[in-house]
């Protein structure tokens, strides 16, 4: 016959040491700091009653480590940026799963991952942005065969990966975004709307398709109203600050500031966005009364400009949670798929 075993509980030694459980709970622990909480005479009591109960300690077991998990996203300090690798280091750290993060998308990254631990006894997983530059796309699509070979998976981040792209891949739905931004300004009555992007046609360079969602989003939302106007205003010029500058008074000319109803305008990023802003009100245009300004991307910086910027949130954080989540079960055998992200409108005084 099976002796039953009896499990012996902190309260059991509380009662026999005449103490409070939590007073037992910092006694036994392993914390120097709190064992500090206790006085010596209650710890000695509690010692000795665990001793005569026959008291023993669960093992403290750690979560066994999933694999090793390469991350590389491309050089950037914004707060956007920030929410993504916390996402990604918490979810991994719940797992116990170490991360080698590099602050670039690019050839010596890729390169140096799989030199390391592509012939690793562990299981390996990556969670990568598609190569911002193209000259660094053959060692990433190099990774992502041996990576395949390997039945290692890899998860897709971001919207810069070409459509069909062979692996899972979390983004966000940007012409949604576009969309939201787009009815938004539709149900403020504005005589006419502008739209405005700072993209290079997706003819051009099809990584930038993305940006391009944004503005049709906008523009078949805004061009269902039959009675207003809506122009789509793209700078094919350049990135730099002079060229916006130099699209943004283009843009200036072509407008009659003169009439009483308010423009609608919807920039496809916040930099242009914030760059126009600045513009109109050293002219002495109101914004959020004669023109109602909506961005892209939501920032950190625009709830601080006067008046705090309209935008359309790109959530970072919950790409990085479900991106690092989908890796995590793949890299347990789970099948998983890949998953656009709802933008959200954040409606301030610009609009």
């Amino acid at each position: 016959m099976n002796k039953k075993i009896t499990r012996i509980l902190l309260k059991d030694i509380a009662a026999a040491a005449g103490c409070s459980q939590a007073a037992v709970s910092r006694a036994l622990s392993t914390d120097i700091l709190q064992q500090r909480l206790v006085s010596a005479e209650t710890a000695q009591a509690v010692q000795q009653a665990a001793r005569q109960l026959g008291y023993r300690p669960r093992s403290n077991r750690q979560r066994r480590a999933v694999g090793i998990v390469g991350v590389f996203i491309p050089p950037g300090r914004t707060i956007l940026t920030l929410d993504l690798l916390n996402a990604i280091t918490q979810e991994a750290n719940k797992a116990n799963t170490p991360i080698h993060c590099y602050n670039c998308a690019d050839s010596k990254s890729f390169n140096h991952f799989m030199n390391n631990y592509a012939d690793s006894c562990q299981v390996l997983g990556v969670l990568s942005y598609y190569p911002p530059d193209e000259r660094d796309v053959p060692a990433f699509m190099s990774m992502a065969e041996k990576l395949r070979k390997n039945a290692a998976p890899l998860v897709v981040i971001h919207n810069n990966a070409p459509e069909n792209f062979p692996a899972v891949t979390v983004k966000f739905d940007n012409y949604l975004g576009g969309k939201l931004a787009g009815e938004y300004l539709k149900s403020l009555n504005c005589r006419e709307y502008f739209i405005l992007g700072s993209s290079i046609p997706a003819a051009n360079n099809q990584h930038d398709d993305y940006l391009q969602q944004r503005l049709m989003g906008c523009y078949n939302a805004l061009s269902t109203s039959q009675q207003r106007s809506c122009q789509m205003l793209i700078n094919n010029h350049g990135h730099s600050h002079e060229q916006i500058m130099n699209a943004i008074e283009r843009f200036y000319r072509m407008v009659d500031w003169k009439q009483p109803e308010p423009i609608g305008i919807f920039c496809d990023n916040d930099r242009l966005a914030l760059s126009l802003h600045s513009f109109l009100q050293y002219h002495n245009i109101a914004i959020g009364i004669q023109a109602k300004l909506v961005g892209y991307n939501d920032e950190e910086i625009t709830q601080y400009v006067y008046p705090a910027l309209t935008s359309v949130r790109q959530p970072f954080d919950e790409m990085g949670s479900i991106a690092m989540t989908k890796l995590l079960n793949l890299m347990k055998g789970k099948v998983e798929r890949s998953e656009l992200i709802r933008p959200k409108l954040i409606k301030r005084a610009s609009a």
